[in-house]
């Protein structure tokens, strides 16, 4: 597939559409190459995000905020879990406040879940982060974990889960950049606060209560 798209995929945490906000976050100009059997998929893709801009017109692969692209698989294991290897790069684009970065940002990672394994349900994602900026080696990391368990002989089918959301952090005076900041994702899940704080600098602990209270409708 080539040209202007949104590619996101899991959880949005690391590749997600950015659509919590009034002009979105993430589109792309890109050229992605898909291949599927059965349940199990590898993407990879490369390719420019476009930057914002309500009064022009985005001519594609032209001023764009980054330059970058990621590879994303997933793998099942039939009745135990699905298993989701992913990498993502990420340096400055070719618009004119872009250029005055400079940056090279890689992340590799790995997600794990299954949403109903006898009742059980559990989700992991761990996420390292390295590069350089600005002449600083980048030494990151975050971690998202869900676990919890559904009621289904309970009216509304509950799940009760436990959840925490970690982004490691640091100082302008360390020797190295020790605080992780998001990939391509981030910008739509809600950590407990709106989605008023993004996946930086972040220990965020939840206990969440989910209901199914009729066909199509999800509270929690």
């Amino acid at each position: 597939k080539l040209g202007r798209q949104k590619i996101f995929y899991g959880d949005s945490r690391i590749f997600g559409p950015g659509e919590w906000g009034n002009t979105g976050r993430w589109t792309w100009d890109a050229l992605k190459v898909s291949y599927k059997k059965g349940e199990n998929f590898i993407d990879v893709f490369a390719g420019g995000t476009k930057i914002h801009d309500p009064e022009k017109i985005s001519i594609p692969f032209d001023k764009t905020e980054f330059w970058g692209g990621g590879i994303y698989s997933h793998v099942e294991i039939p009745k135990v879990l699905s298993v989701e290897p992913f990498y993502a790069y990420k340096t400055e684009g070719s618009a004119d406040y872009s250029k005055q970065l400079n940056f090279n940002r890689h992340w590799a990672g790995l997600r794990l879940f299954n949403n109903d394994f006898h009742r059980f349900v559990f989700d992991l994602t761990l996420v390292k982060e390295f590069g350089s900026d600005n002449g600083k080696r980048v030494d990151a990391y975050g971690y998202f974990v869900k676990a919890g368990y559904q009621f289904n002989f309970i009216p509304a089918k509950p799940i009760l889960s436990l959840r925490e959301s970690y982004a490691s952090g640091g100082k302008k005076t360390d020797d190295k950049i020790y605080s992780f900041e998001p990939a391509y994702g981030a910008q739509d899940k809600y950590y407990g606060l709106m989605n008023i704080t993004s996946w930086s600098n972040l220990d965020d602990r939840e206990i969440v209560l989910e209901l199914f209270p009729i066909k199509n409708m999800w509270v929690e």
